[in-house]
């Protein structure tokens, strides 16, 4: 009896192994099927949020294996998702409705169709989708390089450091935004550059915020100079009759820059009296006249002494 009934748990075993395989083997074929998905947009229209998940169901007809279509049938309610991006060209606002969107599915079955992976599609059941995407405020700040640039010696960036775009538009909540300045690059480390250089760096990133540009183009130019000293005398202008207006020290010692190649126009050193009046104080920072050509200078002392006494 014992051994009668051990085979038959035996056979039983069999028949479901044989099953299994058989079921293993069957669902690894292509099959044709009906599925159904979400359809989560990625956008840039401006004033709104970037992403939105479909309100209706997306239908297609396609052909998977078996254990896909399974997986995608297992689904009651919350659909499997597919992910894609488009430019707002591609939507049309639904009249009526405020920040619904509608998109053909014949200007987005090109996506769908590289991004549902694991099938075929043969053709959509579905004509349109739309998405609700939600009002953002937003605010245009400029964007600031993070950069440490070292040249070779005898080297020096020349003007200013080129961004492209040199400003970007943030969403969020209004009342953050108020916090918000400036978006601040990636850092950028160069060292011993002795050429002009550009490139592309990544901007950093703002919790809670989207930014219409993950990137910025950045470029300078970098040129060989010498450096040269001289004694230059500061002059005055714009004194008013029965003044005397005079600044001490009358010269200043300039230390200058110039590119190894190429003529420096001459250069002197003024004070206007009307710069005088605006100051704060009796110091002032003397104005360089002329000296094109110079890449850049430092003069000491810095500022001089400025004395206004009637005639």
């Amino acid at each position: 009896m014992k051994d009668s009934t051990g085979r038959i748990w035996h056979f039983a075993l069999a028949l479901v192994l044989a099953f299994l395989f058989w079921l293993l083997h069957n669902l690894s074929f292509d099959y044709s099927s009906y599925l159904q998905y979400r359809v989560r947009l990625s956008t840039d229209i401006e004033g709104y949020e970037s992403s939105a998940l479909s309100n209706e169901v997306l239908i297609l007809k396609g052909r998977g294996s078996g254990f896909y279509i399974l997986k995608n049938r297992s689904y009651k309610r919350d659909f499997p998702e597919i992910n894609i991006s488009m430019s707002s060209k591609y939507l049309t606002r639904v009249k009526g409705k405020d920040g619904v969107f509608s998109v053909k599915i014949s200007d987005m079955a090109e996506k769908i169709d590289e991004a549902a992976e694991g099938i075929t599609v043969d053709f959509f059941e579905t004509e349109t989708l739309t998405f609700n995407l939600e009002k953002q405020s937003f605010k245009k700040v400029p964007v600031a390089l993070a950069s440490d640039i070292r040249c070779h010696p005898q080297y020096m960036i020349v003007g200013e450091i080129e961004l492209r775009p040199d400003s970007v538009v943030v969403y969020g909540n209004a009342k953050d935004l108020d916090g918000v300045s400036k978006v601040t690059t990636r850092s950028v480390v160069l060292e011993d550059i002795d050429k002009s250089v550009q490139g592309i760096v990544d901007l950093e990133r703002l919790d809670g915020f989207r930014i219409d540009a993950e990137q910025v183009y950045y470029s300078f130019d970098v040129q060989r100079y010498v450096e040269n000293t001289k004694v230059v005398p500061v002059t005055v202008r714009n004194a008013p009759k029965g003044r005397n207006f005079m600044v001490l020290p009358s010269s200043v010692t300039v230390t200058y820059r110039t590119p190894v190649r190429g003529a420096v126009r001459d250069f002197t050193f003024e004070v206007d009296y009307k710069t005088y009046l605006r100051s704060s104080g009796s110091k002032v920072i003397p104005k360089m006249v002329g000296g094109r050509g110079i890449l850049s200078y430092e003069i000491e002392p810095r500022m001089v002494e400025c004395i206004s006494v009637s005639e």
